[in-house]
């Protein structure tokens, strides 16, 4: 038994399972056991590109690109005037730090200009 996670082989098995062929077949072919067959096609059905990942991985993001672009909304017209003000009362179940990790990574900084005295 070889190790079958590649995108080749992962192709392979799909094709194989919709055009019907039986396990045993496709047991022959790749050489991998029947559950690893079941398995990879069960996961890679529904996909057309086998070189990525699986999607759906990893813990989903506790804010979506539309809450930024509201926070960021919110900072910009004045109704909230900071990310502390944002998170007490538009967004609670959000950490601070989370909303300004996300503000920073859209290139949106929390920082006051000087005021600089006329000479």
């Amino acid at each position: 038994m070889g190790i079958l996670d590649s995108p080749t082989k992962r192709a392979r098995i799909v094709t194989m399972k919709k055009a019907g062929v039986k396990n045993s077949k496709i047991q022959a072919e790749v050489s991998g056991s029947v559950s690893q067959i079941n398995r990879l096609h069960r996961k890679w059905k529904n996909q057309t590109q086998f070189y990525g990942k699986t999607p759906g991985r990893g813990r989903p993001r506790a804010l979506s690109e539309q809450d930024i672009r509201r926070i960021a909304c919110l900072l910009h017209t004045g109704k909230a005037e900071s990310v502390r003000d944002v998170n007490q009362r538009f967004y609670t179940d959000v950490e601070e730090r989370t909303i300004r990790r996300a503000l920073h990574e859209k290139g949106i900084h929390g920082f006051r200009s000087w005021q600089v005295p006329l000479i």
